[in-house]
């Protein structure tokens, strides 16, 4: 893991607020390293609106992710599963709009 991912990772971990861990998590989802993805796709999870936030900044960085929601299909949590489907229609509609 990059020290860049690692510190905003550890950032996020300790935050108070839901708003900080949004804000911490496009900032990660900017950085355009791999190992944000995971970081990103672990808060997929957690209700509300953190988990609604996870899912558009994963969107946001865009095909990369797909592996990793594959991955996340196979978890036991609802949320997580829920989540990584949204993230994948999403960027598969948008694949679709890109190459027409």
């Amino acid at each position: 893991m990059s020290p860049i991912v690692k510190k905003l990772r550890r950032q996020m971990l300790d935050a108070p607020y839901s708003e900080d861990v949004i804000r911490i998590m496009f900032v990660l989802a900017r950085t355009g390293e791999p190992d944000a993805i995971r970081v990103i796709a672990a808060q997929m999870d957690v209700p509300c609106d953190v988990g609604r936030a996870a899912v558009r900044a994963l969107i946001e960085i865009g095909p990369a992710v797909i592996p990793e929601m594959h991955t996340r299909l196979e978890a036991l949590d609802s949320d997580m599963i829920s989540n990584a489907r949204k993230v994948l229609a999403a960027l598969r509609d948008e694949i679709a709009e890109a190459a027409e």
